[in-house]
């Protein structure tokens, strides 16, 4: 069986990248192996195909083959694909040949056997926007620390990395952290090393705000890739309601808390803060769940099983 895939991102760099990366579609497709055998073929348009994968991108040429599933982030458009998939599970399903793939744990499994006991203060990874920044440093007044670790943050019309250790980003870093007085701004760390990283930190929670102020009514369609990321790590996670995970919580609430407004962030970030969380749990959960064999195996059963 031959497999064509089509992305921007780059088959060399799919363990060699930072934390809350977006869904990395040759993760998965290695995970593919373990239910049908295929052969597969990179941006080649000129192949034929038994399947077509394509990983948010408008294809340049037509694809020459009979199925073709396109992933999405949030929005479907349906003109070249057969079947769709989305990242965001806040987006609404338009017919039988759509389901929902989900972001995924990105890092290295953790050995439950290392799991830190000794836990305090929380974390924020990937990108870091005004209103993200706006929520931490309320936190931070009210007497709750947090380690940052940012991937891009907005400067008016720059946007600032940290990654790459070079002077540029150690200055990027100086700068952030110049912003913050109770909050540790700490250099990315990559897939490999991730959620080791974050275990032997020990942190408490980890966070994800939503793109919207404190209250707002608006449903946040786009995934938070940071949410896998924590319980990947073993990390109860405090998450703001509107933001599409929330509902992995509501229906699993070992996983963390849900909060909704200004105070109801300050009194569960504090109680989450002081509480105790089974984290075996959360990383059992995770493991099972969430990692790219799990979206393999969900592509296979919805797209390529009954078709063979």
């Amino acid at each position: 069986m031959k497999i064509g895939v089509f992305s921007r991102y780059k088959e060399k760099d799919r363990y060699k990248n930072y934390h809350c990366s977006p869904c990395k579609i040759f993760k998965i497709i290695d995970e593919l192996s373990n239910f049908v055998d295929f052969e597969y073929s990179v941006n080649d348009y000129k192949g034929q195909y038994d399947f077509a994968i394509v990983d948010r991108i408008k294809p340049a040429k037509n694809i020459k083959s009979r199925y073709i599933l396109g992933i999405f982030e949030t929005r479907i458009k349906r003109g070249w694909a057969t079947d769709f998939c989305s990242i965001s599970p806040a987006v609404k399903k338009i017919g039988p040949k759509h389901f929902h793939l989900l972001n995924y744990c990105h890092g290295r499994h953790l050995d439950p056997k290392l799991l830190s006991k000794r836990r305090s203060g929380g974390v924020c990874a990937g990108r870091l926007s005004s209103t993200a920044e706006f929520k931490i440093k309320l936190l931070n007044d009210n007497g709750l620390n947090f380690d940052i670790f940012p991937i891009k943050y907005w400067k008016g019309g720059r946007v600032l990395r940290f990654h790459d250790g070079s002077k540029e980003s150690k200055k990027n870093i100086s700068f952030l952290q110049s912003k913050f007085s109770r909050s540790k701004i700490r250099r990315p760390v990559n897939h490999n090393n991730l959620y080791h990283t974050l275990n032997r930190n020990g942190y408490s929670y980890g966070f994800v705000p939503s793109i919207y102020g404190l209250g707002s009514r608006r449903m946040q369609i786009e995934s938070s890739s940071k949410f896998f990321e924590y319980i990947g790590a073993g990390i109860p996670v405090l998450i703001e309601n509107n933001v599409p995970e929330a509902r992995i919580i509501a229906n699993n609430p070992f996983l963390g808390r849900i909060y909704s407004g200004r105070k109801d962030m300050l009194n569960k970030a504090a109680a989450m803060e002081r509480g105790s969380y089974d984290h075996f749990k959360i990383l059992s959960f995770a493991q099972k769940n969430h990692y790219p064999y799990n979206r393999a195996k969900k592509i296979y059963n919805n797209f390529i099983k009954n078709r063979v």
